[in-house]
């Protein structure tokens, strides 16, 4: 079972998704397991190989890998039939995926939707409208679990039936923010959670603007409500467009500092947002154009 493997080389100390990929274009975890091949890779620092030593001597892989399945983690590896073909797409594709929930979810048609944690009432309305609107049109909703409009939006698609992926900035067995633990469980059951940090992993600053990259991956459509001129919302923005995705946004009034970004990226040509509803209506039938080419 190679992805005992690939769980094995994502945890080793020091081996990074840099290393990893590069690991990977010279052999297969499974062999570097056995054939002790770290020697003949010369990119690798002596830290790097010793680390990979020791690690083939402590490492269970049949017991990691069973404690893994307890949990209801599953384990996608870049190259397999069922790594997310969005994803598979983008320029730094993660080696490794870890998810918990419906895996299919990430292969329907979907909209990221995305702005400030610190969001104003008319934020929190136009998310919940968004996120009703495209469960009623059986949109996935793709977010980072974050507070305010993030979670907000998904909370309310699940909450009209609809289907929603939380990319976390942390590993799949934390629930981060802290507060959003009903949400964290019910992802698990009606929607997704995924993330390219090994399944314990703790939240950390370096790890979210990483994690903006497969928010954005993963949506045929980024939308963003409510954002600050700098903020982790607009970082997201940047990727999206770099990956060459449609981006939307809602305006706001001119004085509040939350309204800045979107109004920004309305006039450097973002897509204008004035109902959800006509915004849904204007995409739907390039989502349908889409899938059905793709299938």
């Amino acid at each position: 079972m190679q992805e005992m493997y690939y769980y094995w080389l994502h945890n080793i100390s020091g081996i990074g998704r840099v290393t990893i990929q590069k690991i990977l274009k010279y052999t297969t975890p499974e062999e570097l397991y056995k054939s002790e091949m770290e020697k003949k890779l010369q990119f690798l620092t002596r830290k790097q190989v010793e680390e990979i030593v020791k690690s083939r001597k402590h490492w269970n892989l049949q017991k990691e890998w069973e404690i893994l399945k307890k949990r209801n983690i599953n384990l996608l590896m870049i190259g397999n039939q069922n790594y997310p073909e969005k994803l598979a797409k983008i320029s730094d594709a993660p080696p490794v995926l870890y998810h918990k929930g419906k895996i299919n979810i990430l292969e329907k048609p979907s909209v990221a939707v995305i702005g400030a944690r610190a969001c104003s009432n008319y934020g929190k309305l136009m998310a919940k409208e968004l996120g009703r609107e495209l469960a009623k049109m059986g949109i996935v909703t793709v977010s980072g679990m974050a507070r305010g409009i993030d979670s907000i939006c998904q909370w309310t698609s699940l909450e009209n039936g609809g289907e929603s992926v939380g990319v976390l900035g942390c590993g799949v067995e934390v629930c981060y923010p802290p507060e959003n633990r009903i949400l964290f469980e019910r992802l698990q059951k009606e929607g997704c959670l995924l993330s390219e940090n090994a399944p314990f992993t703790k939240p950390d600053a370096r790890l979210f603007p990483l994690r903006n990259r497969l928010i954005s991956g993963l949506a045929d459509v980024v939308v963003v409500v409510e954002a600050r001129e700098k903020s982790g919302t607009l970082i997201t923005v940047d990727m999206a467009l770099e990956q060459g995705k449609e981006v939307y946004a809602m305006p706001g009034r001119i004085t509040d500092p939350v309204s800045r970004g979107c109004n920004k990226l309305i006039k450097q040509g973002a897509g204008l947002i004035l109902s959800p509803r006509e915004f849904i209506e204007e995409i739907c039938p390039m989502l349908q154009r889409k899938y059905q080419k793709m299938g």
